[in-house]
């Protein structure tokens, strides 16, 4: 991972449990004076890492903006234990809690989430169980349940229920999902996401996204104009690598507006 000068990461890992494996994550603190008031959790995208392009470009903007950056790798991705065959929502949700308590014991600063398609509806998730100042998310991976049976069609959709196992490749690589991926994603519905959602927030769209629905994604941005503002990209695909530059300007005037209104008023936690 490349870095400003003379800013490192330092390793941290978050201990497994009788039924959760190792988190291993990076934070990395802006050099020289430079220091907000807030500090970015980032969240990963499905078969990528903390070690992934995105994750690399905001870490690196994010330094340069005098904002503190913490990473880690979902299980079953990365450097951190467990299995991808096991990933669910609710589990990279617990794994969020886990490094969340782990960096607020030694930070009292507001949190602001960032994160990448399955990374993205993570941030959303978590934003309604634990405090944060804003959000800023790259194609959240929203109606993923019902998106499903269009990218792999309904017999796809019977062979994988019955076999309980689905191949996905990608340009991350090839990997096993296990079932029990769709059925945590059915329990957790758009409507209820709406109506616990109370965070400032930013969110970016490719209308050529092949994963996930830029129509979905603008439904929630609908109905949740009052705090969402989405930006659209009509040549966006999925990963927007080509739209970094266009979306750190946005993140970086957002955050801007936000500076006085929201972080600095946050009370710490």
């Amino acid at each position: 991972m490349t870095l400003p000068e003379a800013q490192t990461l330092v390793r941290f890992e978050v201990a497994p449990t009788a039924s959760e494996g190792m988190l291993v994550g990076f934070t990395c603190e802006p050099a020289g004076e430079r220091r907000s008031p807030a500090w970015v959790l980032y969240f990963h995208g499905f078969g990528s890492s903390q070690r992934g392009d995105k994750a690399a470009f905001f870490r690196q903007r994010c330094l340069e903006a005098g904002l503190p950056f913490v990473s880690f790798d979902f299980q079953g991705h990365g450097l951190s234990g467990g299995s991808i065959r096991d990933l669910t929502v609710t589990r990279c949700l617990r794994d969020a809690e886990r490094v969340w308590r782990h960096v607020a014991a030694f930070s009292s600063r507001p949190m602001i989430l960032m994160g990448s398609s399955m990374g993205g509806l993570v941030g959303l998730w978590f934003a309604t169980r634990q405090p944060a100042a804003a959000g800023a998310f790259v194609a959240p991976a929203l109606g993923l349940d019902d998106r499903f049976p269009a990218l792999i069609g309904e017999e796809g959709m019977r062979r994988w229920r019955e076999s309980g196992v689905l191949p996905i490749t990608n340009e991350m690589g090839t990997f096993e999902l296990g079932w029990g991926f769709v059925e945590d994603l059915r329990s957790r519905r758009l409507e209820h996401l709406l109506e616990l959602h109370h965070l400032p927030t930013l969110i970016f769209q490719g209308k050529l996204d092949d994963r996930v629905s830029w129509e979905e994604v603008d439904r929630f941005a609908d109905n949740t104009a009052d705090l969402t503002r989405l930006v659209l990209f009509a040549d966006g695909d999925h990963r927007l690598l080509g739209q970094k530059e266009i979306i750190w300007s946005e993140i970086s005037s957002f955050l801007g507006e936000l500076g006085h209104a929201t972080i600095q008023r946050n009370e710490p936690y």
